[in-house]
C-alpha cells in the first residue's frame, strides 16, 4: 500500500471515529460496505462529506427538480422521489428572477438535459469520473443531413443568430427569438409543424428554436412537415481524451475546477468566472471527486477560497475534482437524513444501489400524468405515494384545500373523498376508506396512495413493475392489484 493510500486510510479511520463519537453517524453506517458519512476538519477546514465505493454495484445519476428542468425542489426530495440513497445539489441555476433553469451542463441517463460549457463531471459507464473543462458541439439533422449546428440544449436564446434546442424536459410555455421560428417535432422524430408565436415542447418530442437573422431563418426553412429531425453532440475536450466522453452516463457542470488528473486547476478566471465570490473570497463550497480507486467524494466544506478547496480534495486523496453550486444552494444527504439542506434547487446528483429504474410514473388511461412541481415516491413500507393534485387534475376532478383541517377535498361534482393529513382513513360521501399508509405534506403538496382516490371515481389500477407506473383506466378488464401500489 503506498504512503497516499495510507494517509487517506488514516484520515478516513479519523474521521469516521469523530463523526460516531459526535453522534452523526452510527458504527453500522461508518462500516457499510459501499459508503459512508463523514464530518471531521480536512485541510484546516470543517467538512461534511459522503464517501461511496462505485466498484460496489452503485451508480450514479442526475435527477432534475420534479422532471422538470424548469422547476425547483429540495435535494432530499428529490433523492426520495427517485430512490435515491445519497446525494448532492448540482450545477448553478437561475435562483433568483425568472424561470429557475439550470446554467451548467445536465446529462441524466446518458442523454443531455441541459447544455453548458467549461468545468464538467462525468461519470462513465463502469463508474469512472471524470473532470474536464469542456466545450459541446451540437449537430442538428434533417433527414439524416447535417443542416444545422445548434447554441444550445433546454436554455431559450434571444440572439438573432442562435438556434437552441427544447426537450420535453423544458415544461414551460417558451417563444422563439423575436421575429424568429420555432420548428416542432412530435415523438414520432417528425416535424408535426412550425410556430413563430408562443409554444410548448411536444410530449416525447422536442422544438428547434431559430433567431431572425437571415441565414438562420433560411436554415429553418429547409425543415418540412413530415421531415425526419435529430440531434447529437460531443465533447471537445482540454484535459482528457475525447474518446472517454463518448461513454458518459450522466455529468453535471459546474465549476471552478479544483484538480484534474492529479494537478491543481483551481482557476476561476480561466473557466469563465468573474464574481468575487466564487474567485477570490472564502465562501461556502460543495465539492465532488474521486481517488485514483474509483471512490467517490462528495460534499460540502465552511467558508473557503478556491485554493482552501483544492487542498481538502488533495487531503482527501482525489486525483478528479470540482465545485459544484455553493452558497444557499448548498445541500448533502444520505441514508435519509437530510445533512444540510439550503434553498429549493433546479438539479441534484444521486447515487442508486442496484440496478437502474425508470422514474415513478402515472398513466391515466393511456396518457402519462405531466408533473410540473412534484413527483410520485416510494415511501419507507415500498408503498407508491403521488402528488394527488397532478393526479385528480388528470381526471378532471375539482380541488380544495381545508389548511384549518389540514384536509384535500376531491369531487366530481356528485362525490366527493377527503385525505385527511396524518390519517389512514379516507373520507367519502359514503363513509371511509382505510388506507395502508396515511396521506402526509411535503413542500405543500398532499401525497397518498392512488389507489383509493382512483378506484373512489372508477378507475382500475395496476402496476407496471418494469416501467415503475401506476396505470389508472376509467374502463378495461385487467385485474385491480399488484405490489407497488
Amino acid at each position: 500500500m503506498n504512503t497516499k493510500n495510507r494517509r487517506l486510510l488514516s484520515l478516513l479511520a479519523a474521521a469516521a471515529a469523530l463523526a460516531i463519537s459526535c453522534g452523526l453517524v452510527t458504527a453500522g453506517d461508518a462500516a457499510a460496505e459501499d459508503s459512508g458519512y463523514f464530518s471531521a476538519s480536512v485541510a484546516g477546514k470543517s467538512t461534511n462529506y459522503v464517501t461511496i465505493d462505485m466498484n460496489s454495484g452503485v451508480y450514479a445519476d442526475m435527477m432534475i427538480a420534479n422532471g422538470n428542468i424548469t422547476s425547483t425542489q429540495s435535494v432530499a426530495a428529490m433523492a426520495q422521489a427517485n430512490g435515491a440513497f445519497a446525494a448532492i445539489n448540482g450545477t448553478y441555476f437561475e435562483a433568483y428572477e425568472g424561470l429557475p433553469i439550470a446554467w451548467g451542463t445536465v446529462i441524466r441517463d446518458g442523454e443531455m438535459v441541459h447544455s453548458g460549457n467549461n468545468a464538467v463531471g462525468a461519470f462513465t459507464a463502469d463508474g469512472r469520473f471524470l473532470v474536464d473543462r469542456i466545450t459541446w458541439e451540437i449537430e442538428g439533422y434533417l433527414d439524416g443531413e447535417l443542416v444545422c449546428y445548434p447554441w444550445r440544449i433546454n436554455h431559450p436564446s434571444t440572439e438573432a443568430e442562435s438556434i437552441s434546442i427544447l426537450t420535453d424536459e423544458y415544461q414551460a410555455p417558451a417563444v422563439p427569438p423575436e421575429g424568429g421560428k420555432a420548428i416542432l417535432v412530435g415523438a414520432d422524430g417528425r416535424v408535426s409543424g412550425s410556430t413563430e408565436g408562443e409554444f410548448t415542447v411536444p410530449a416525447g418530442g422536442f422544438v428547434m428554436t431559430f433567431g431572425p437573422a437571415p441565414q438562420i431563418l433560411a436554415q429553418a426553412n429547409k425543415f418540412y412537415v413530415g421531415g425526419r429531425v435529430s440531434y447529437s453532440y460531443s465533447a471537445k475536450t482540454t484535459f482528457t481524451g475525447e474518446g472517454d466522453w463518448k461513454n458518459i452516463t450522466c455529468a453535471v457542470g459546474a465549476g471552478p475546477s479544483l484538480i484534474i488528473n492529479g494537478q491543481v486547476t483551481a482557476d476561476g478566471p480561466a473557466e469563465g468566472f468573474t464574481e468575487d465570490k466564487i474567485v477570490t473570497y472564502a465562501a461556502g463550497r460543495s465539492f465532488i471527486g474521486a481517488t485514483a480507486d474509483n471512490r467517490v467524494f462528495f460534499g460540502n466544506i465552511g467558508a473557503a477560497t478556491l485554493t482552501e478547496a483544492a487542498a481538502v480534495c488533495q487531503e482527501l486523496g482525489l486525483v478528479n475534482a470540482m465545485c459544484l453550486d455553493g452558497g444557499g444552494s448548498i445541500a448533502l444527504y444520505y441514508e435519509g437524513r437530510v445533512a444540510s439542506g439550503g434553498r429549493d434547487v433546479n438539479n441534484a446528483l444521486g447515487f442508486f444501489r442496484g440496478e437502474k429504474q425508470p422514474p415513478l410514473g402515472v398513466s391515466i388511461n393511456g396518457r402519462a400524468v405531466n408533473w410540473t412541481d412534484a413527483r410520485p415516491f416510494i415511501d419507507e413500507n415500498s408503498r407508491t405515494l403521488v402528488p394527488l393534485r397532478a393526479v385528480a387534475d388528470a381526471m378532471g376532478l375539482e380541488i380544495s384545500w381545508d389548511g384549518g383541517k389540514q384536509e384535500a377535498k376531491f369531487t366530481d361534482g356528485e362525490r366527493s373523498i377527503i385525505f385527511p393529513v396524518g390519517s389512514r382513513s379516507a373520507l367519502t360521501t359514503e363513509g371511509s376508506v382505510t388506507m395502508d399508509t396515511a396521506a402526509i405534506v411535503i413542500e405543500g403538496r398532499t401525497y397518498a396512495p392512488a389507489r383509493p382516490l382512483a378506484v373512489y371515481f372508477g378507475y382500475e389500477v395496476t402496476w407496471d413493475g418494469a416501467t415503475r407506473t401506476v396505470i389508472l383506466t376509467k374502463e378495461g378488464d385487467g385485474p385491480i392489484g399488484g405490489d407497488g401500489l
